[in-house]
């Protein structure tokens, strides 16, 4: 677990895409990408509700994903 200032993100989840599975990577991007677009003030209600969809539904992919995640699988997708 990181606690860190939400400024922040994108340069941790940049960092960690040499060390995580591109999959992995892929749904941490997207799922930051997401987040900012719904805190950026937007008039498109249709792209913000499908914005909030995608939040919704990917977010038990996250929470799965930071449970089930193993501490050495970072130092051993390094070799």
């Amino acid at each position: 677990m990181l606690h860190a200032s939400g400024k922040f993100v994108p340069h941790v989840i940049g960092f960690l895409q040499r060390q995580l599975p591109n999959d992995l990577y892929q749904l941490l991007a997207t799922y930051q990408e997401s987040v900012i677009k719904k805190l950026t003030p937007n008039e498109n209600e249709e792209e913000k509700r499908g914005n909030e969809t995608r939040l919704m539904e990917t977010m038990p992919k996250i929470k799965e994903t930071a449970v089930t995640y193993k501490k050495g699988s970072i130092s051993e997708s390094e070799n």
